[in-house]
Formats: C-alpha cells, sequence, structure tokens
C-alpha cells in the first residue's frame, strides 16, 4: 500500500503497521509484513510503503477497512498477481497535506536562541481548532519541516497565517500543499 504522506519511519510505523495489524488480526483479512519510507534525492521523506499480506478471499473486505482510515490523497492499494506484476490498483484517502518549511540558517541568531519550534507545532493546532488527523517532521540540514494532515489545505493556511506574519521563527518560512 502506498501512504502518499511524509511520515517519519516511527510515525509510519505506529499510525499504520501497528494500528493496521490489529485491525487485521481481529478481521482475519491478512498481515502487516513490513514498511519503508521512500526519500527524495536532496532529503526529506516522500512517501511511505506498507506492505501488506491479504488473503486473496478478503481483498473486498480489506479495502472496505483502509477506507475507514484517514489517509491522504494520492495514497493507494496495490495488488499484485502471482508473479508479482500489478494485477490492480485502489485509491485511497480524502486528507489534504500541508507542508511548513521553517528557515533553519538565514535568521538572526536571537531568532534560533529565543524561539522554540515546539510553539510553532502547538500554536498550529490551537489555530487549526480541530487538530490534523496526521503530523510528522523532517529536519534537514537547512530547514526543519513540519507536515500537517487535515480535510483542507486551504482551511489549514487560511487559519495558520497570522502566526507565519508574527513570530519570528517564522520568517523566511515556507509552506506548500503535499501532494
Amino acid at each position: 500500500m502506498h501512504v502518499n504522506e511524509r511520515l517519519q519511519p516511527e510515525h509510519r510505523i505506529s499510525y499504520y503497521e501497528e494500528h493496521l495489524q490489529g485491525i487485521f488480526k481481529k478481521e482475519k483479512v491478512g498481515n502487516v509484513v513490513g514498511g519503508n519510507s521512500v526519500f527524495f534525492k536532496e532529503g526529506g521523506i516522500a512517501s511511505c510503503e506498507v506492505n501488506i499480506d491479504c488473503y486473496e478471499d478478503k481483498i473486498n473486505r480489506l479495502l472496505e477497512l483502509l477506507h475507514y482510515i484517514p489517509m491522504a490523497k494520492g495514497s493507494k492499494l496495490t495488488v499484485l498477481n502471482g508473479e508479482g506484476k500489478v494485477d490492480r490498483e485502489y485509491p485511497l484517502g480524502e486528507l489534504e497535506g500541508m507542508g511548513l518549511y521553517l528557515n533553519g540558517v538565514d535568521l538572526p541568531a536571537e531568532v534560533y536562541k529565543n524561539c522554540d519550534i515546539n510553539f510553532v507545532v502547538d500554536e498550529v493546532f490551537r489555530l487549526l481548532e480541530t487538530p490534523p488527523i496526521l503530523y510528522s517532521y523532517w529536519q534537514g540540514p537547512t530547514e526543519t519541516a513540519l507536515y500537517f494532515y487535515s480535510g483542507s489545505f486551504t482551511t489549514m493556511y487560511t487559519k495558520i497565517r497570522s502566526l507565519l506574519t508574527t513570530y519570528p521563527l517564522c520568517q523566511k518560512c515556507r509552506v506548500s500543499q503535499l501532494t
């Protein structure tokens, strides 16, 4: 299963692999047999994969169960045939993602000394009123990316705009819709 989300490996494991394994065990549809995170060449997480071994006669039930699990648009379940070739693909996900990229090198030293990235995360959650369904992050050499997934990118961006213009650590940040 391709999960179109930028999740740290530990978040992928807890959000999907462990959660799905519990559901699969209860429903007797198969097993989670691993997963991995896919990275961009320049660094940062691009997406995730969760490997599922599903019983042949339980594919429809598996799809029903997966539609109850929040996932980003662009996620999909790929079913392989006996030769390991793609047999069928099923689209999954309704969430939209927002990436908030905080500049880690070009701000005055006192900003990094006096500001706290945890404040930014807490304030985004507060401003959104309804917390995002999923959250992860990635720290690179020049910026730290915060990833939020909820019902609407536009709504998330509109609600945090004031933070971006007033909190010093958000200077020179960039925001993008995750697709």
